[in-house]
């Protein structure tokens, strides 16, 4: 009998559910990288613009601005965990330049604290240094866990430059203002055999959404680059699996970023390299007709992948324009793929039938 068990523990060790490595982080750290536009209206327009969005999930209606605004205040929305709260930015003649935020997500900025912007050097990835007007708040936000009250660190940044852009769907430029809440927390997983820096990347303080990132210092160089996506390091949330150190994991990430959580699971394939350079990997799929097509099929030809949505904004501002590019060098062998994301088959068909998109979708 006891010989029976001992022949048989490896077959049940082996069976044995494997238990989860959890890895706390550092404190968050600002991401330059993460600015985006700030789409600032008068009060009056901002109201009747937020009407249509009162039934969103998160959504926190402005009841209250702050006393003593000047007639150049200015609100539009920002990301605060998991609600869409407002923001207001006040020019007066006196004070300069305040921000005010509704951290305590209660609609009210009678409240809240007047941050003030002051004029410093402003630099987006890849562009020259300039001026602006800038305001940065660090704060603790209270958040309930399972029944437990924590404290939540975060993170923005809204600067107020003085160029004029014009965007989508608006008819008059406007100042230009941007704001970022995307933070970086780093840490150690410590795995046997192997220690391996890792970060998570979130935005409003929020690190488990699909589209958050988690980076893994795979070659041990110490480099970990949050804003390139094509990265072998670089991986979205939804990927969930990850190779490091000759195993597999299953990986979850806490939602405000504490902590990170990987579990061994059975051994899957390494991902494919995505950088330029390198074969694209293939895959097939059906497009709107039902025809089967891979993208091997394509060899030998310019092949653009585009990834789109008839909720995006940026895909409808320029599908004429790539309607009319695939027209021109389509004869040179330029071919398209387009890969949609959201919508039903009707709407596709008939965004695709409007703006002339005849490649496959």
């Amino acid at each position: 009998m006891i010989q029976s068990l001992l022949l048989l523990l490896p077959l049940l060790l082996s069976r044995a559910p494997s238990q989860p490595l959890t890895f706390p982080t550092e404190p968050p750290v600002l991401l330059e990288d993460g600015y985006g536009p700030l789409d600032l209206l008068p009060e009056k327009e901002f109201r009747e613009a937020m009407q249509e969005r009162a039934s969103e999930p998160g959504f926190v209606p402005l009841s209250q601005e702050p006393s003593g605004l000047s007639a150049n205040a200015l609100f539009d929305l920002a990301l605060l965990l998991d609600q869409s709260v407002t923001l207001a930015v006040d020019d007066d003649a006196e004070r300069g330049y305040s921000l005010f935020v509704d951290l305590d997500a209660d609609g009210r900025l009678d409240d809240e604290k007047a941050w003030p912007m002051t004029q410093g050097t402003f630099t987006l990835p890849g562009r020259e240094p300039r001026q602006a007007f800038l305001a940065e708040i660090r704060t603790t936000l209270k958040r309930n866990v399972e029944g437990k009250e924590i404290d939540v660190p975060f993170a923005m940044k809204v600067a107020m430059t003085g160029n004029t852009i014009r965007l989508p769907g608006r008819d008059a430029p406007r100042r230009e203002a941007l704001a970022t809440v995307s933070n970086l927390r780093t840490g150690v997983a410590a795995l046997p055999g192997v220690s391996v820096r890792f970060a998570l990347r979130g935005e409003g303080g929020v690190y488990d959404y699909d589209y958050a990132a988690v980076l893994f210092d795979v070659d041990g160089n110490g480099a970990m680059d949050a804003d390139e996506r094509t990265s072998p390091e670089f991986y979205w949330v939804w990927e969930k699996t990850v190779n490091l150190g000759n195993k597999s994991y299953a990986f979850s990430v806490d939602r405000y970023g504490r902590s990170l959580t990987l579990v061994p699971v059975k051994k899957v394939p390494d991902r494919a390299d995505l950088r330029p350079g390198h074969p694209a990997p293939d895959f097939s799929f059906r497009d709107l007709s039902g025809k089967k097509r891979r993208l091997a099929d394509y060899r030998g030809k310019v092949v653009l992948l585009d990834f789109w949505g008839t909720w995006c904004p940026a895909c409808v501002v320029h599908a004429g324009d790539l309607s009319r590019a695939y027209e021109e060098l389509r004869p040179q062998g330029l071919e398209i793929i387009g890969i949609h994301e959201g919508g039903t088959a009707k709407a596709v068909e008939e965004f695709t039938s409007r703006y002339n998109l005849t490649w496959p979708q």
